[in-house]
């Protein structure tokens, strides 16, 4: 599943010199399936070399709510529209500070299809604590950068951008819409990640840019993204976008097939590898819920 491989990915470049939190925001269905995957994957049994720790949050009472503000936001048309290609669950990123603890100033969102390629640490130094969110200059959302007490500004911002016609132009609804009206509206609110933390299904990926791996020799991560209303994964094996990007592009977009294939107890070896010589290393910690 897509949600395995990009958590995968993330465990196995876990900052070498501080904690990481992943923090899982699902609603009930959702939620009910985290704990059979969390002991299949026996993840309780890892130990690293800093702390890691799992927050689950079944977020399905404050859907509602949610919804309302998206409706009073987006507010030309359904509010179902606005989630029609996808799900609610496109907007929890930007509910986060609903459900996160009060002390949580930075978050990094990524979608399920998308693969850390490289050390977190370098994506943790280009935080800048000036702008609501850092994302690519493609305008992807599905990789951002969150500054968390300032993500209440991010909808009022939206508020006072031309919503309507930035959905127009660009042909998409949701979340994505928010972002974009609040990079076009309120420019030196929002940061541009560099480039290696930018490689989504893109114009990047058209022929003329090829040789890829030259015309991108930073890669930090893989976001195979444009998935819209289908509902296959990328990393499945039959699935045509996979076909297409991971085989056709085996030595850049392939890579993200190391996190596919790498099994489940050697990711668990390699993470206890890491733990600093003399040093008993760190449970693997998972609450749901706060507990």
């Amino acid at each position: 599943a897509e949600f395995e491989v990009a958590l995968k990915s993330v465990l196995l470049n876990a900052p070498l010199d501080r904690s990481l939190n992943v923090h899982i925001m699902a609603d009930k269905l959702a939620y009910d399936a985290l704990e059979n995957i969390f002991n299949r994957t026996e993840l309780r049994t890892w130990t690293t070399r800093n702390p890691i720790n799992l927050y689950t949050y079944d977020v399905s009472s404050y859907i509602p709510e949610w919804k309302q503000q998206i409706a009073t936001t987006i507010n030309w048309t359904s509010p179902s529209d606005s989630y029609s290609t996808h799900t609610i669950g496109c907007f929890f990123r930007l509910f986060a500070h609903h459900v996160l603890p009060s002390d949580v100033e930075h978050i990094l969102y990524m979608d399920t299809d998308v693969v850390i390629l490289t050390n977190l640490d370098g994506l943790w130094q280009l935080i800048d604590d000036t702008v609501a969110f850092q994302w690519g200059k493609m305008m992807c959302s599905g990789f951002v950068l969150l500054n968390v007490p300032r993500i209440n500004e991010i909808w009022t911002m939206a508020r006072r951008a031309p919503l309507q016609e930035i959905s127009n132009r660009t042909h998409h609804l949701g979340d994505q819409t928010i972002f974009v009206a609040v990079n076009e509206t309120f420019p030196d609110a929002v940061g541009i990640l560099p480039e290696g933390w930018d490689l989504t299904i893109s114009e990047h990926w058209r022929p003329h840019h090829s040789p890829y791996d030259e015309k991108f020799p930073n890669a930090g991560m893989l976001h195979l993204n444009g998935q819209r209303s289908r509902k296959e994964s990328y990393f499945d094996f039959n699935g045509i976008k996979r076909e297409h990007f991971m085989t056709v592009f085996p030595n850049t977009w392939g890579m993200a097939g190391y996190y596919v294939h790498y099994p489940w107890t050697w990711a668990r070896y390699k993470a206890n590898t890491t733990i600093r010589a003399n040093h008993i290393g760190n449970p693997l910690n998972i609450s749901h819920n706060g507990y």
